[in-house]
Protein backbone atom coordinates (compact mmCIF):
# COMPACT_ATOMS: atom_id res chain seq x y z
CA UNK A 1 0.00 0.00 0.00
CA UNK A 2 1.37 3.65 -0.85
CA UNK A 3 0.52 6.03 2.02
CA UNK A 4 1.51 9.79 1.17
CA UNK A 5 2.70 11.59 3.99
CA UNK A 6 3.58 14.77 2.85
CA UNK A 7 2.30 18.10 3.33
CA UNK A 8 -1.03 18.60 3.11
CA UNK A 9 -1.98 15.04 3.70
CA UNK A 10 -3.31 13.80 6.69
CA UNK A 11 -0.20 12.50 8.06
CA UNK A 12 1.78 15.17 6.46
CA UNK A 13 4.61 17.19 9.01
CA UNK A 14 2.97 20.41 9.67
CA UNK A 15 7.09 21.67 11.01
CA UNK A 16 9.74 22.49 8.21
CA UNK A 17 13.35 23.99 8.72
CA UNK A 18 12.82 25.42 5.82
CA UNK A 19 11.14 28.66 3.98
CA UNK A 20 8.60 28.32 1.36
CA UNK A 21 6.86 25.39 2.42
CA UNK A 22 3.27 24.13 2.98
CA UNK A 23 4.20 24.07 6.57
CA UNK A 24 2.14 25.79 9.28
CA UNK A 25 5.03 26.07 11.53
CA UNK A 26 8.64 27.30 11.14
CA UNK A 27 11.60 25.64 12.54
CA UNK A 28 15.07 26.09 13.45
CA UNK A 29 16.05 22.40 11.81
CA UNK A 30 15.35 19.26 10.71
CA UNK A 31 15.98 17.18 14.08
CA UNK A 32 13.62 19.65 15.39
CA UNK A 33 10.85 19.16 12.85
CA UNK A 34 11.00 16.21 13.85
CA UNK A 35 10.72 15.82 17.45
CA UNK A 36 7.84 18.40 17.05
CA UNK A 37 6.06 16.28 14.60
CA UNK A 38 6.45 13.40 16.98
CA UNK A 39 4.40 15.18 19.65
CA UNK A 40 2.08 15.95 17.26
CA UNK A 41 1.57 13.00 16.33
CA UNK A 42 0.94 11.70 19.65
CA UNK A 43 -1.84 14.10 20.08
CA UNK A 44 -3.54 13.31 17.18
CA UNK A 45 -3.20 9.84 17.62
CA UNK A 46 -4.87 10.99 21.22
CA UNK A 47 -7.77 13.49 20.03
CA UNK A 48 -8.00 13.27 16.18
CA UNK A 49 -10.75 9.88 15.38
CA UNK A 50 -9.53 10.32 11.66
CA UNK A 51 -5.90 10.04 12.29
CA UNK A 52 -6.50 7.28 14.60
CA UNK A 53 -8.68 5.44 12.37
CA UNK A 54 -5.66 5.68 9.34
CA UNK A 55 -3.13 4.68 11.83
CA UNK A 56 -4.78 1.77 13.14
CA UNK A 57 -5.75 0.51 9.48
CA UNK A 58 -1.84 0.66 8.62
CA UNK A 59 -0.82 -1.13 11.96
CA UNK A 60 -3.63 -3.59 10.73
CA UNK A 61 -1.97 -3.94 7.15
CA UNK A 62 1.19 -4.36 8.81
CA UNK A 63 0.24 -7.18 10.82
CA UNK A 64 -1.18 -9.21 7.58
CA UNK A 65 1.91 -8.91 6.33
CA UNK A 66 1.27 -5.74 3.75
CA UNK A 67 4.35 -4.24 2.44
CA UNK A 68 3.48 -0.42 3.45
CA UNK A 69 5.06 2.44 1.32
CA UNK A 70 5.75 6.27 3.19
CA UNK A 71 5.83 8.88 0.10
CA UNK A 72 7.45 11.94 1.25
CA UNK A 73 9.30 14.16 -0.40
CA UNK A 74 11.98 14.29 1.73
CA UNK A 75 13.31 10.63 1.12
CA UNK A 76 15.86 9.73 0.79
CA UNK A 77 17.21 12.36 3.78
CA UNK A 78 15.92 12.14 7.30
CA UNK A 79 12.40 12.12 7.58
CA UNK A 80 9.39 11.69 9.82
CA UNK A 81 8.07 9.12 7.66
CA UNK A 82 11.06 7.25 9.48
CA UNK A 83 9.31 7.76 12.86
CA UNK A 84 5.73 7.25 11.61
CA UNK A 85 7.18 3.43 10.24
CA UNK A 86 8.55 2.96 13.86
CA UNK A 87 5.32 3.38 15.57
CA UNK A 88 3.68 1.45 12.92
CA UNK A 89 5.91 -1.29 13.59
CA UNK A 90 6.21 -0.83 17.57
CA UNK A 91 2.20 -0.75 17.74
CA UNK A 92 2.05 -4.20 15.46
CA UNK A 93 3.80 -6.08 17.78
CA UNK A 94 1.79 -4.78 21.00
CA UNK A 95 -1.37 -5.49 18.93
CA UNK A 96 0.22 -9.06 17.93
CA UNK A 97 1.60 -9.78 21.89
CA UNK A 98 -1.69 -8.44 23.29
CA UNK A 99 -0.17 -5.44 24.96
Amino acid sequence: DVVLIHRPHLFGNPYSHKDNTLAEFKTKSLNESIEKYKQWFYFCLEYDEKFKIKFDYLVDLNIKGVDINLVCFCSPCKCHGDFIKSEIENASIREMLGL
